[in-house]
């Protein structure tokens, strides 16, 4: 996997090149399932897109364990809350996951009263329960296929922008 251009490819044992993948978002992007942004003037989304990379980083390193409570935002501290609150466990983070077409990263697997759960985190302006849905089976299929771990519940930690909160969905 390469970060910067998003890129997911197989290799043999020996790790030599044998195929791109697509990732889960390009699937949905080809196929009109995900949302499109062109109406949106390009430096709101640049400062929408470093707000998102931001704060899912604070989550990222959190659940990692390279980064202690207090060293999180506001923001990043109160999805730890909400997530401690419903009960997630933290099982896998940021977890690459493919077969041999589609890849994509899982942002957490978590396991909450004995069922796996997948959560995806989103600091998007509007919920698209549409495109997360989608996003989350494509997921769900890839974490079975890879690991075989079979997931009860599918849910978005969303950052409300308009109330300034976050929401598990």
């Amino acid at each position: 996997y390469e970060d910067k251009n998003h890129k997911y490819w197989l290799e043999d044992d020996k790790g030599t090149f044998i195929i791109d993948l697509i990732s889960a978002t390009q699937l949905m992007r080809k196929h009109g399932l995900s949302v499109n942004y062109d109406d949106v003037p390009p430096e709101i989304l640049e400062n929408a897109a470093l707000f998102g990379n931001i704060q899912h980083a604070w989550l990222e390193r959190y659940y990692k364990g390279l980064a202690v409570y207090d060293e999180l935002s506001s923001i990043a501290k109160e999805g730890v809350d909400i997530l401690k609150a419903h009960g997630v466990d933290p099982i896998f983070n940021e977890l690459k996951v493919n077969d041999e077409m589609v890849a994509g990263t899982i942002d957490m697997v978590g396991f909450v009263h004995d069922r796996y759960i997948l959560i995806d985190y989103k600091f998007t302006y509007n919920y698209n329960a549409s495109s997360i849905q989608w996003q989350l089976n494509i997921y769900k299929k890839l974490l079975k296929a890879k690991h075989n771990i079979e997931v009860s519940e599918l849910k978005c930690l969303w950052y409300n922008k308009r109330m300034e909160r976050f929401e598990l969905r």
